[in-house]
């Protein structure tokens, strides 16, 4: 079995807004991150953004999340795909 192509996330993401995308894994690795809310819609309901991690794993269902990083630009649940995205090289392996 390739683990590779089983345990990847995707380098860049497309944002919404304007926001700045680390496309650079290492970037992501060795610098300060914090997790943040997604804004409100415009018709007011919560935003909501998919896990990258949780989504990345094959076989699994998408999972959304109402956090992400503001300067990776994508969707992260709060436990325990931000550390392990910010953390780890390939974090759904871990999942």
């Amino acid at each position: 079995m390739d683990s590779s192509s089983e345990c990847s996330i995707p380098q860049s993401s497309s944002t919404q807004s304007g926001l700045v995308v680390v496309t650079s894994p290492s970037a992501r690795l060795v610098e300060r991150h914090f997790p943040d809310k997604v804004p409100s819609r415009q018709n007011g309901k919560p935003g909501q953004r998919n896990c990258v991690v949780c989504s990345s794993k094959s076989g699994r269902p998408r999972k959304t999340s109402t956090y992400y990083c503001k300067i990776c630009g994508v969707g992260l649940c709060v436990v325990p795909c931000f550390e392990l995205y910010h953390t780890k090289t390939n974090p759904s392996c871990y999942i």
